[in-house]
């Protein structure tokens, strides 16, 4: 029988790697940088690598923004994930039930946290895009 402590270990290892696995494409998204998923080239086509480039990706060009920013929203998305409180009913389907409750929380958190660090590092950094943002407030 799987015990409770072991799929909060699991939900926290699959959403590290789903917040991994979607952080270049949040970036591509919340910039407009051209950072995409890591099976079509990763931060190959992100403006970094653009020498003519205005204003560059701010999570890419700032080593402290970008690692502060990614860290924080993956620990928060991990930490969300394993600290759900376990299921109180028994059953067939409950650890299944519990796990997608704990890694959907995670995601939520890994997304808002990104999300709100990525806005703080562009508008901090004068980047002229952000989502639907063309100015700042």
């Amino acid at each position: 029988m799987v015990e409770w402590r072991t799929v909060r270990y699991q939900t926290g290892g699959l959403m590290l790697l789903a917040s991994l696995l979607l952080m270049p494409p949040l970036c591509g998204l919340m910039f407009d940088c051209g950072c995409t998923w890591p099976w079509e080239g990763l931060d190959g086509h992100c403006n970094i690598h653009d020498s003519t480039a205005l204003q560059q990706c701010p999570w890419c060009v700032s080593l402290l923004a970008g690692v502060v920013s990614v860290s924080l929203a993956v620990l928060c998305g991990v930490l969300l994930s394993m600290s759900v409180p376990e299921a109180s009913i028994n059953g067939r389907y409950a650890l299944a039930l519990d796990a997608a409750k704990k890694i959907s929380l995670g995601l939520l958190g890994f997304v808002f946290v990104a999300l709100f660090t990525g806005y703080l590092s562009a508008y901090f950094q004068a980047y002229p895009y952000f989502i639907l943002l063309q100015t700042w407030p």
